[in-house]
């Protein structure tokens, strides 16, 4: 669980910006969305986690769609699967 949160910072420290400026693409690194710690649960009614993902999620759409609507196109570095759902929600929303 450690290593995954730590993926984005060892992206970073790969040089991942630089290469994507060599590259002629504009960066603009706007650090690590913070949002609910994932406390070890066993799954409730199917779920593990339903809270936090909901509040990850809903922190995730909103900083994706202010991007969008700068006319930047956010990139999204590390976390889990579930954290599609903000994103796509993102696109949606900004595409209608």
């Amino acid at each position: 669980h450690r290593g995954a949160r730590m993926g984005p910072e060892a992206l970073r420290i790969a040089g991942l910006q630089e290469a994507l400026i060599g590259r002629g693409v504009e960066v603009h690194d706007l650090g690590n969305l913070d949002g609910p710690r994932n406390p070890w649960q066993a799954p409730q009614a199917g779920y593990r986690h339903l809270d936090e993902v909901v509040a990850w999620n809903q922190a995730l759409m909103e900083a994706s769609y202010a991007q969008l609507r700068a006319g930047r196109m956010p990139v999204m570095l590390g976390g889990d699967h579930c954290l599609g759902i903000g994103s796509i929600t993102a696109v949606a929303k900004y595409c209608r």
